[in-house]
This record gives structure tokens, sequence and C-alpha cells, in this order.
């Protein structure tokens, strides 16, 4: 059986809370089967369809790498261990996968054990299989991409080849993941007043932005006195226009939780 066809649940975790969505496909609309914010110890009562979990490690706990041809298995493990970053070191123990392109050019996924332990460790009084755990950046972008159809501007011409910031904004530090083609290529960490300085310089990407609402406010005064026409807000809620309005209100900004839910629904949804 199907991911789309068992509609796994959407966990995400951060220090005792814990956030659940659990989507159906209805008259070619998502609704929403089962929505919590409850601490985990709690959520094992819940009556869900208990088919598998799907979750996300944080962006320190993973590391994306882009990578030449290599010529075996033993050369590409030796340059990840080069390209490693000082938050996956040899002691904390870590986990990489990759796949190799017709052009020869790698794509290769690293993450921490020792995070991925830990998140076992959180879901397990679920007592549900953990099918998938994936770089949270992986959910923000497949929701970004769903939502564009609702949001994109009229006027506005979209390509292909556009480059995207999705920035997860914060009132001291935000992460700005950047994309090509609708796919990941890096994240940053920034302080949010950087990140308000660097709007005129932005020419060249579409700035898509979530998080917090009073840094979400000044990033819309700034855009608008640079004469910065390339944001869009992302709204989860536009999703779920049939629900009752506190459903989707509380879903507008759980951009992370949205794309882990939308998981599987379609192969594009990957």
């Amino acid at each position: 059986m199907s991911l789309l066809e068992q509609t796994p649940i959407a966990v995400c975790i951060q220090q005792e809370n814990c956030k659940v969505l659990q989507l159906i496909r209805s008259q070619g609309r998502f609704k929403v089967q089962h929505f919590a914010h409850e601490l985990t110890a709690h959520i094992n009562k819940q009556r869900l369809k208990r088919f598998g979990l799907i979750s996300a490690l944080d962006y320190q706990a993973v590391h994306y790498q882009q990578l030449p041809c290599q010529s075996s298995t033993a050369s590409v493990e030796e340059s990840i261990l080069q390209q490693l970053p000082s938050s996956l070191d040899n002691e904390s123990g870590f986990s990489y996968d990759y796949i190799q392109h017709n052009n020869g050019n790698i794509e290769a996924a690293v993450s921490s054990e020792r995070a991925l332990n830990n998140l076992m460790s959180e879901l397990e009084p679920m007592n549900i299989p953990v099918k998938v755990v994936e770089p949270i950046y992986s959910s923000i972008i497949r929701t970004t991409n769903a939502l564009l159809p609702y949001l994109w501007p009229n006027e506005a011409r979209f390509t292909s080849r556009m480059k995207w910031i999705i920035a997860e904004l914060r009132q001291k530090v935000s992460t700005l993941i950047y994309c090509e083609h609708g796919r990941f290529q890096r994240f940053e960490k920034v302080a949010t007043a950087d990140l308000l300085a660097r709007i005129s310089e932005m020419d060249e990407y579409w700035l898509f932005s979530f998080g917090d609402k009073v840094a979400q406010s000044a990033l819309q005064t700034t855009c608008e006195s640079h004469a910065y026409t390339q944001h869009i807000r992302l709204s989860a809620a536009v999703l779920f226009e049939d629900e009752p309005a506190p459903t989707a209100a509380a879903l507008d900004n759980e951009i992370a939780l949205v794309g882990l839910a939308l998981r599987g629904f379609s192969q594009w949804h990957r």
C-alpha cells in the first residue's frame, strides 16, 4: 500500500510540544482528518488512522551537498567527509545517502545519528511505525510548491528557472532557504535585521516568507519602501478553505507541518 493510500501522520516536535496533522483527499481538495498541538505523551491517546508517521530533522541536524562525478562509493564518502560541517562530526555519528544523476553529478544528504535517535525516542510513545524522516527544509519547499498556484500574483510572469529564497522569520535570527527551479540549494542563518537590510540586493530572487508576525510585518514594510514587488507571504490557510475558520487559521503558519502531511499525496509531492 502506498503512502497515498495510507494518509500518514505528520509530526513536528519542538521541546515537549508535539504538532500532529493528518490529511485526506475529498473531492479534489485536502481535508483535515486530525490536527492537534499537544504534549507528545498524550498523542497516542488520539483516535488516529495509524498508517505511519512522517517527521523532520531540524536544519542543524542535516547537511546537503552537491558533488562532482566520483569513481566509487569510497570516493563519494571521502568527498562527503571533506565537506562535513562542524555540527555533524564523527563523534556524534552521521549517516548519508546520495543519488547520482545521468550527468554524473551527485546530490548527497547527511544527517546526525544523534539527532535522528533523539527524534525516534520522542516519537516512540506514539507506538506508530515511522515511515519517513526528512530534512525540515524539504517539508517547507513542498508546501511552497503547493501554495504557489494559489498565491502567485496575476500580473507576474512565472518561469521554471526562477530563483527563490524562502525565509522562515524569527524576531532575532531567521533561516533563508535558497532554491533554483523549485529545488533546494542551501540554507543560511541570518540576523533578521540583516535580512531586512539586504532586500535591495535581492532583485534576482523571489522572496517567500512565513513565521513570526512582527518580523513578517517589518519585512512587508521594508519591501514596500524599496519598491520590491517579488515578495509573497506564505499562507497555508488557502489549502483549507473548507475547514472551520479556527482550524484554517491555526494551520496558516504551519508551513513545515503541512509540507510533511502533503508528502505522498502524488508523485509531485515527494
